[in-house]
């Protein structure tokens, strides 16, 4: 009898895992969106894919390393010195993201000013830019917001963006795609998500069966956790009880909470908060009022109000 259940056992944990592998394979083949922006921390998440790489870079040659971009707009993630003479940069891109876009031109904008680079080489193209139509238009207020608004349809990538508001630089643009290949790939792109309804379809069956899986799978501590997940996911518990689960678990274990500051942060808040007298928080703040009052016009003052009472309710 105790060979057969362990028999059950490792089958139902063979099955289990085959499941997962498969619910992988797919999900990298019908998502096409990118997880590698800068600073794109969350709550439970530590760094992102591209922070990884900044703080593991090597040590490299004086004439890459004295090339710098604007903070705000990216970070310099690896860097190569070779042999030759010559610089290359290669941006990485994630496209139709306005706001990486716009970072994009950003980028260019300081390099071209700083480095004197003078070519543009763009991949979703196969001949030369060519902004000329744009160019007879003045540089005014409306023709940047209205390419601005263009980066945001998805309509101008940030290269664009950059030329077409800069036609006084000496800067050339050319598309580097073998136009045929890069038609192909359009064709197998638009064909596999064609399948992406029926892919949908299978992963949710496969999830249920997961599902149904994991209380002979996992341990009593492991299903704790996954329930606790799927009780916040489905909005049955808050933020609040959902971290103060978290951080109890990993009491006595070795996972600082401080590698996770955001995470540490709203539980430091969560800790002040339950030690507040809300009656006496009121009383306060009634009195801070009121002592504004005697500074604030009233259009300041009914705004300070309506956010105090906006934050108290929540």
């Amino acid at each position: 009898m105790t060979i057969f259940k362990y028999y059950i056992k490792k089958r139902l944990k063979t099955l289990f895992m085959r499941s997962i592998n498969i619910c992988i394979i797919i999900c990298f083949t019908v998502t096409s969106s990118g997880a590698y922006a800068m600073d794109s921390r969350t709550l439970f998440k530590n760094k992102s894919y591209a922070e990884r790489l900044v703080n593991e870079k090597q040590p490299i040659g004086d004439k890459v390393t004295a090339l710098t971009i604007p903070s705000e707009c990216g970070d310099i993630i690896q860097s190569h010195q070779g042999k030759k003479q010559g610089l290359i940069i290669n941006i990485q891109d994630r496209h139709a993201d306005s706001t990486a876009q716009l970072n994009i031109a950003g980028m260019i904008s300081a390099i071209t000013d700083n480095y004197g680079i003078d070519l543009l080489c763009l991949e979703g193209a196969s001949d030369k830019l060519d902004t000329s139509f744009y160019d007879k238009i003045p540089k005014t207020l409306a023709k940047e917001l209205t390419s601005e608004f263009f980066v945001k349809e998805g309509l101008f990538t940030g290269a664009e963006y950059y030329k077409i508001l800069n036609a006084d630089k000496d800067i050339t643009a050319y598309g580097v795609e073998d136009r045929a290949l890069y038609r192909n790939h359009v064709s197998a792109y638009k064909s596999h998500n064609a399948t992406q309804e029926e892919a949908y379809t299978y992963l949710q069956k496969l999830n249920s069966g997961l599902s149904a899986l994991k209380p002979y799978i996992f341990s009593k501590a492991l299903n704790t956790i996954a329930k606790n997940k799927h009780a916040y996911s489905n909005k049955e518990i808050g933020l609040a009880e959902y971290v103060s689960f978290i951080t109890e678990k990993i009491n006595g274990k070795d996972i600082p909470l401080s590698d996770y500051p955001s995470l540490e942060a709203f539980s430091n808040a969560e800790s002040i908060k339950n030690r507040l007298d809300f009656k006496e928080v009121e009383v306060l703040r009634d009195l801070l009022i009121k002592r504004l009052s005697e500074l604030l016009d009233d259009e300041d003052l009914n705004q300070l109000v309506e956010d105090c009472n906006l934050k108290c309710d929540k």
